[in-house]
């Protein structure tokens, strides 16, 4: 099963890099460029969001598991639809951008 678990240790660290950059870009939002209250406390809790998604991930990769099958397929399960979360933010981002 290494192969899973290299998938899951590149899962995490794309995930890392996508919620940090989520978390500066929404926290430049909410500090610099939002005007309306309402839209600035959104942000901040983005940034939150995006910081707890960072940080689970970065413990992933300090704690990875070493169990077997079932635990690793657990994993991969749980890790990919981190990374969908944290990767959608970022196409949303991507996208109003453009």
């Amino acid at each position: 099963m290494r192969w899973l678990e290299l998938v899951l240790v590149c899962e995490a660290v794309s995930s890392l890099v996508c919620s940090s950059l989520n978390c500066l870009y929404f926290g430049r939002y909410a500090f610099a460029t939002a005007r309306a209250a309402a839209r600035r406390v959104a942000a901040t809790a983005l940034v939150v969001v995006n910081a707890a998604l960072a940080a689970e991930a970065g413990a992933f990769l300090a704690l990875a598991p070493n169990g077997d099958g079932l635990e690793l397929a657990l994993s991969f399960a749980l890790r990919s639809l981190m990374l969908l979360a944290t990767a959608f933010l970022s196409l949303l981002i991507w996208r109003q951008n453009r």
